[in-house]
């Protein structure tokens, strides 16, 4: 369950609110510590949202170069003789066990 984060007005601490404003200006995040000890992580809004990635439109030459890659694999590796070997390892009991 996700905990509420508490809302803090830091208008009336200039030192704070300064080092805030730079830490949004170079949109980069802070690690609080009183000596070796570390308090807390200053983060600025809206640093952590993903970017928009801007969609490219295809071009006829995308579509020939995907077309053209189609099949030049073929003839690298024996598919059968692949999948047997994935198969068989797979299988296999010396594989180390997955730690969660």
């Amino acid at each position: 369950m996700a905990s509420e984060r508490e809302t803090i007005d830091i208008s009336n601490n200039p030192e704070l609110l300064r080092l805030v404003e730079t830490m949004r200006e170079r949109n980069t995040s802070a690690v609080l510590t009183n000596g070796a000890e570390d308090l807390a992580v200053v983060t600025p809004v809206g640093e952590d949202k993903p970017k928009k990635r801007s969609k490219r439109v295809k071009t006829r030459a995308d579509h020939d170069a995907f077309v053209q890659a189609a099949g030049s694999w073929k003839g690298l590796i024996d598919a059968e003789e692949f999948k047997t070997y994935i198969r068989e390892r797979r299988t296999t009991a010396n594989r180390p066990s997955v730690k969660l």
